[in-house]
């Protein structure tokens, strides 16, 4: 737990909490990616999956999951892909017609809705000796599919490994280990991760679509991860 020192409302909301000696999951993934520490990297994503699941259990509430608000945040990708980068009308079709297809799956708006943390990015992720992890900006909070937040990590490793090895495979050892490790925190592990796994392509599909409106995303790279985005989005259909 890091303890809060002082906030000032008159300083843009400043917050000034202690210091701690911990390294992002960035830097976790690229030691994995590039120098192949593989080892740790399995060891702070079982360290992760208790977190999230610990907070998406502990408030999970007695409502379902809206799934129209993760509907709207896909058109918005879409909308700035389109826009921002000149998407054409062949590739955003499909993605719009995927999004309509996932919006009539019942068990997309089965599961109760949790508190998520809503930026589960490498960056927002710290881990310090041990099992400890720490999440910081915190802002974007809210009541959501527990699977935001899985679906974000998740498609955040893929997009690390895919463009430090080439290959949109190389994550899946650590996807399929993160949810696994997630899942032994349910009494029915299996019916958990049935549940989980079938909802894991929309989520992970538009956390590729929003690294991909970034303006650091070269275009080749960018068309990379839209194509993968698009063979996520089809899953099942």
């Amino acid at each position: 737990m890091i303890r809060p020192y002082g906030f000032n409302p008159s300083i843009d909301n400043l917050l000034v909490l202690e210091h701690v000696e911990a390294q992002s999951l960035s830097r976790i993934i690229n030691d994995a990616v590039y120098h192949g520490n593989h080892k740790r990297l399995y060891k702070k994503l079982s360290a992760l999956a208790h977190f999230l699941a610990t907070l998406h259990n502990m408030t999970a509430w007695d409502y379902n999951v809206n799934f129209d608000d993760a509907f709207q945040y896909m058109g918005r990708l879409l909308s700035s892909l389109v826009e921002k980068w000149g998407m054409g009308k062949d590739h955003s079709d499909e993605l719009y017609h995927l999004r309509d297809v996932w919006r009539g799956r019942g068990f997309m708006w089965e599961d109760r809705a949790v508190i998520v943390h809503g930026d589960a990015t490498p960056s927002n992720l710290l881990f310090g000796h041990g099992s400890d992890v720490i999440a910081i900006d915190l802002e974007r909070m809210k009541w959501a599919d527990r699977v935001f937040d899985l679906g974000r990590l998740c498609g955040e490793l893929k997009h690390f490994f895919m463009q430090g090895m080439g290959s949109p495979y190389a994550a899946e050892p650590f996807i399929g280990h993160f949810l696994r490790e997630y899942c032994c925190w349910f009494p029915d592990r299996e019916r958990a991760f049935r549940s989980i796994t079938m909802r894991i392509p929309f989520y992970l599909g538009i956390t590729l679509l929003r690294i991909a409106r970034n303006s650091w995303i070269d275009r080749e790279y960018r068309w990379c991860l839209i194509h993968e985005a698009k063979q996520n989005l089809r899953a099942g259909i």
